[in-house]
């Protein structure tokens, strides 16, 4: 007789399906891979469906910042719930700083956004909602919320800084608006510019590495 799958196994089995191999989750149930395998496509579990880095990195900052239901993100990404479950417990294994869900945005927040996402920065608007500046860069793309003019209200500040020699990504993190967004008023408005130079962002790049790795070592 077929013994039966208790809640524990099952969620044992939708947490580690993708990212442990069918033979030590058969030996850690102390079920046969057959059965695990069964079970897995009765879940609606896959294996080996390759996440690309930007489904990883949205699906990290989905949890971490849009304060959501989960399944929001399994539409988005085109994969279950179980799927996505799955794969927030393979990064959270690799990144400690992967998060969990969140509060849900409210229609008067959402509206809130509506209002007033053109006359005001991230940094303002998450003040106000109480929320991260990067939760609400989010929200505003899910709603489909053009930032152009978020740009063009600091056309003052932005040609003074450029004139008085800041780079473009130094600019867009003071004003806290987006590098693309930036670039793209600046061809627009034939306004110059300089760029970081790769040295520098080479080396700005290297010591961020360096900062990680030195983390890490703390933590273990």
């Amino acid at each position: 007789m077929l013994r039966r799958w208790t809640d524990v196994e099952i969620e044992f089995l939708e947490r580690n399906y993708e990212s442990m191999k069918t033979t030590d989750i058969a030996r850690k149930l102390a079920r046969s891979e057959q059965a695990v395998t069964r079970r897995a496509n009765k879940n609606g579990l896959t294996k080996n469906i390759t996440w690309t880095e930007d489904e990883d990195v949205y699906l990290a900052y989905f949890v971490y910042e849009n304060d959501t239901d989960i399944g929001e993100a399994a539409i988005f990404l085109n994969r279950s719930r179980n799927a996505v479950k799955s794969r927030l417990v393979s990064l959270r294994k690799r990144d400690d700083s992967v998060g969990y869900i969140r509060r849900k945005w409210t229609e008067e927040e959402d509206e809130f956004l509506r209002q007033n996402y053109k006359i005001m920065s991230n940094k303002s608007l998450g003040e106000s909602l109480r929320r991260t500046s990067a939760a609400i860069d989010y929200r505003k793309r899910f709603l489909k919320l053009k930032p152009s003019r978020a740009v063009s209200i600091h056309r003052n500040r932005i040609i003074d800084m450029a004139a008085k020699g800041y780079y473009r990504t130094e600019i867009a993190k003071e004003l806290d608006i987006n590098v693309i967004a930036l670039n793209g008023f600046l061809a627009k408005n034939n306004i110059y510019c300089e760029k970081k130079p790769m040295r520098e962002r080479d080396l700005s790049k290297f010591k961020m590495e360096a900062t990680k790795i030195a983390e890490r070592k703390l933590r273990c």
